[in-house]
């Protein structure tokens, strides 16, 4: 991982106690299969239960965040730590600030997230897909809907009101650009620790994010709860 930088805000401290026993991880790159099972290997490595949320590239923000809120609900009770990967951080950001219940959320890694969206939705949301509607029309996806969801001027205008509770710790991987002062980067920051990178090297995810966890919890002690691991799509 050359060139990455650490940066530590003082004003954020690490979070207390073990690591907890589950990973809540929403993807959000397209077409990085390999790289995103790399992530849940690694943290079934650490001995956590992986939950894959089961979003779909091809739905908005906001129907994905209510995919989030329910998966937080149905581990209501399970101490956990959230990973988002790209377009999945503002499905979480909404997500958190719409969860009834967020008191089992011990962490936040955010990860090259778009919480302010991207000048480019296409190609955040990756490869068209086409399908019958089963009235002999073609469907084609993303939907206008979900592009609108993507843009940046929707989502700085829909984070104007979000309130994500503050008793979550966070982490955001930032990478570098020509300048770390540069607005539409700061912006995509959940306010936590920041990691500084010069690219996201994708066949690296799965330590990023294990060095990431370790920003949290400086300590991995082994998790909390039973060491057995699931995954769910």
């Amino acid at each position: 991982m050359a060139g990455l930088v650490w940066t530590w805000l003082a004003s954020v401290a690490a979070a207390a106690g073990p690591q907890p026993a589950a990973a809540l991880v929403v993807p959000g790159f397209p077409g990085q299969g390999e790289a995103f099972a790399d992530v849940v290997e690694a943290l079934e490595g650490r001995g956590q239960r992986v939950v894959v949320a089961p979003t779909d590239r091809m739905d908005p923000v906001e129907a994905n965040a209510e995919v989030v809120v329910a998966e937080l609900a149905a581990l209501s009770g399970t101490e956990l730590v959230i990973v988002s990967l790209g377009r999945g951080s503002p499905e979480v950001e909404l997500a958190l600030a719409e969860a009834g219940d967020t008191g089992h959320v011990a962490g936040w890694i955010n990860i090259a997230g778009l919480l302010e969206g991207t000048p480019k939705p296409s190609r955040a949301l990756g490869p068209k897909r086409v399908h019958s509607d089963g009235m002999g029309f073609l469907v084609v996806e993303p939907s206008l809907r979900t592009v609108r969801s993507l843009r940046e001027k929707v989502r700085r205008a829909a984070r104007a009101d979000l309130e994500v509770p503050s008793h979550i710790p966070t982490v955001d991987y930032v990478v570098r650009p020509a300048s770390t002062a540069d607005p539409s980067v700061q912006s995509q920051r959940t306010g936590g620790d920041v990691v500084w990178a010069d690219a996201l090297d994708y066949d690296a995810l799965g330590g990023i994010t294990l060095q990431l966890l370790d920003v949290l919890w400086p300590d991995p002690s082994p998790p909390t709860g039973s060491p057995s691991s699931s995954m769910r799509h």
